[in-house]
């Protein structure tokens, strides 16, 4: 990947080409499911009113795992 940094006034860019920006944005993407963040939130505020963990199997079903 070639990468090439522009300063405009104070401020440093960086310069990347599109078909490398477009790998490094699908990776980022892939890299955080909604699902995935959404199930955490709903498991921690049922651990916080609880004070019990959920079973892994049962977390991993329900994310298709």
């Amino acid at each position: 990947m070639t990468v090439q940094t522009l300063t405009i006034g104070k401020r440093r860019f960086v310069l990347v080409p599109e078909r490398d920006f477009q790998r490094l944005q699908k990776k980022a993407v892939l890299s955080v499911r909604p699902e995935f963040a959404a199930e955490a939130m709903r498991e921690l505020k049922a651990y916080r009113k609880t004070g019990k963990a959920s079973d892994w199997r049962n977390v991993k079903r329900r994310l298709g795992l």
